[in-house]
């Protein structure tokens, strides 16, 4: 799995400039308004770029002024480089907004970098398009970068209210991915037992770390319809009914991100 070991961020939102490495894992800290939900943001961007949807993702964001680092008069043009793989492959682009308060590409390109030469290779895509080009593009090195690019997923573990999806019914056949607002997450974890049950285990151990009542999940589809089923779990030494309503809001949460990090495609 190729893994993002460097980012530099020029002008989105909050972020002037930003050079960084990154490890496997990396937990941000830092106070209300530092930027921390902006750097997140970078990846949901990226990932609407890559999906082809930059014009609509602006337009719902309220326009290139309101991602533009103090706007346009402040930022002329906002750009990323993303290097992963040890420096094997890279990515660029840079935006620029039109006169409708939109993005276009002022720059995109790709490389490669055998480390047997001393410069990597270059693949330019171009300037001026509206949409990033990469997608569906017959060049090698830029279908690499639009596949691991387009693999990236952005979770938000808040909701946890009782109209929460993930505490819903879900589609028993919904669980190539985890969603992003765990709707599928019984789905997800009763296929990790049918098919992955070392990292099932794992998960549930981790659980009864933080929950030392959990006893293991209940997980089977609904009988009355078996192309649903729901979050179930049992507690040590009882045996009541339990769901994920019964979960504190704590626990539900760690069980998400514990998903995440314990199970990898």
């Amino acid at each position: 799995m190729s893994t993002l070991d460097h980012i530099e961020i020029r002008n989105f939102k909050s972020i002037h400039s930003l050079d960084i490495d990154l490890k496997s894992l990396n937990i941000l800290i830092g106070s209300n308004g530092a930027g921390k939900s902006n750097f997140v943001g970078v990846f949901k961007f990226l990932n609407q770029v890559i999906k082809e949807n930059l014009q609509n993702y602006t337009a719902a964001s309220g326009g290139a002024d309101s991602i533009l680092y103090f706007g346009r008069k402040t930022s002329e043009e906002m750009s990323f480089k993303l290097v992963f793989e040890d420096g094997v492959n890279g990515y660029e682009c840079s935006f620029s907004p039109t006169p409708d308060d939109n993005f276009y590409f002022s720059n995109e390109n790709v490389w490669f970098h055998d480390k047997k030469y001393p410069r990597p290779y270059n693949e330019y895509i171009g300037s001026g398009h509206l949409e990033s080009e990469i997608p569906g593009s017959k060049r090698r090195v830029a279908h690499y970068v639009s596949k691991y690019l387009d693999s990236w997923r952005l979770y938000h573990f808040h909701d946890t209210s009782e109209s929460a999806r993930v505490k819903q019914t879900c589609n028993t056949a919904d669980n190539n991915a985890l969603q992003h607002d765990a709707r599928n997450l019984a789905s997800f974890l009763y296929l990790l037992e049918k098919k992955h049950p070392d990292h099932f285990e794992n998960i549930q151990d981790a659980v009864r770390m933080v929950a030392p009542f959990f006893d293991s999940f209940n997980l089977h589809p609904s009988q009355l319809n078996e192309d649903k089923i729901r979050l179930e779990w049992k507690e040590k030494g009882s045996d009541d009914y339990f769901n994920a309503s019964a979960l504190s809001d704590g626990s539900l949460r760690f069980l998400w991100v514990n998903d995440c990090v314990s199970y990898r495609h």
